[in-house]
């Protein structure tokens, strides 16, 4: 099972647990469905309840959601969010999370979604943290270091194919091959390294 939803059958099964205020529901509007993300993030703890690729979805699933919840918005860099109507959709979801009950966090590549959205939305945009998207891996470490605590959910699915989910942007020039519990500490290697035109593209073995 997919946590992409494409219809009611495609949902996240959430657990039967106590409310907590200090648990938050995490979901997630991406520009393209990544196989299997989902399952992968919960091994980190960041269990999805949702993923979308239909930004109008999400916002009815927001306008309805009453529980403390973090929104991650993705632009991947495919352009797909970048059209003036995308960008106005996003503004309108962004628009119905209060920046606090429902807070959100978007990872770009293009300034223009940025700009766009800051200027549209004005001081009630304060909230919005804001984060470079430089892979899977990277913005998963982002996530993790707002250290919430969120809501537990059952994950049904295996990833067969690690390698295609923490795949980097960028080109084939720089191939290096390393261990899954390597990972972190590369990404924060190339953090503080000089700035590059190009991101390295790693090759994953588990």
């Amino acid at each position: 099972m997919s946590l992409f939803r494409k219809g009611k059958n495609n949902q996240c099964k959430v657990d039967n647990i106590h409310d907590n205020s200090n648990q938050v529901a995490l979901y997630m509007v991406i520009e393209k469905e990544i196989p299997y993300l989902g399952s992968f993030m919960a091994k980190y703890n960041l269990c999805v309840q949702k993923i979308y690729t239909d930004i109008d979805e999400a916002k009815i699933d927001m306008l309805v959601e009453t529980r403390p919840t973090r929104l991650v918005i993705v632009e991947t860099g495919l352009g797909k969010f970048l059209s003036t109507r995308k960008r106005k959709d996003i503004v309108d979801l962004i628009g119905v999370c209060d920046g606090v009950d429902k807070k959100v966090f978007v990872f770009y590549t293009n300034l223009l979604l940025k700009s766009d959205i800051s200027k549209e939305l004005g001081k009630r945009g304060v909230s919005i943290q804001w984060s470079k998207y430089r892979g899977t891996i990277s913005m998963i470490k982002d996530i993790l270091e707002l250290n919430e605590d969120y809501l537990v959910c059952n994950i049904d699915e295996n990833p067969p194919n690690v390698k295609e989910i923490l795949g980097f942007k960028g080109y084939e020039s720089m191939i290096q091959t390393i261990k899954n519990e390597q990972v972190f500490d590369l990404i924060e290697q190339y953090r503080e390294s000089e700035p590059t035109e190009e991101l390295p593209r790693f090759k994953i073995s588990v």
